[in-house]
């Protein structure tokens, strides 16, 4: 029964999350007057917010950084690896579209095109192998993520 903890800790920050909306929530009078104000700023200035409630604080936004529960759920969030997993723990495409054995120690990879960076750069293979290669290089990191990649001799990215 080790789920229930964490279940006890889910329902613990659902009803947490309850209250503290439901502490926090206006009239309806208020409500409407503060939505039709945040409308006007908000088509006025586009500006565009991401809430997400964790147990702890992220102490990173460098996904490579620290792996520590906070800093990888948020991660989770804003960044996408080349496979995830599904509910039935199967992989499933991320930024690799499909994957193959070449032999029993090589992989290859190919990505999706299209994928571009906050800044417009496209990703490209050599992007993949650089943060594939990065967490090696990361000199004090509290909980280095090496370990995940160190396996890896070698990450080669093939011209198409």
């Amino acid at each position: 029964m080790s789920d229930v903890p964490s279940l006890r800790r889910l329902l613990s920050g659902a009803l947490i999350a309850l209250a503290s909306v439901a502490a926090s929530s206006p009239s309806q009078s208020q409500s409407q007057s503060q939505s039709q104000s945040q409308s006007q700023s908000q088509s006025q200035s586009q500006v565009r917010s991401l809430s997400i409630g964790l147990s702890s604080d992220v102490t990173s936004m460098d996904p490579q950084w620290n792996n520590s529960g906070p800093n990888v759920s948020l991660a989770a969030h804003v960044f996408e690896p080349l496979t995830m997993t599904d509910r039935n723990g199967r992989l499933i495409p991320g930024l690799a579209t499909s994957w193959r054995a070449v032999d029993p120690l090589t992989w290859e990879f190919k990505l999706r095109s299209g994928v571009r960076f906050h800044d417009g750069s496209e990703l490209t293979a050599d992007d993949v192998v650089f943060s594939i290669e990065r967490p090696k290089t990361l000199q004090g990191s509290p909980a280095s993520f090496a370990s995940f990649v160190r396996p890896i001799t070698e990450a080669v990215a093939v011209a198409q």
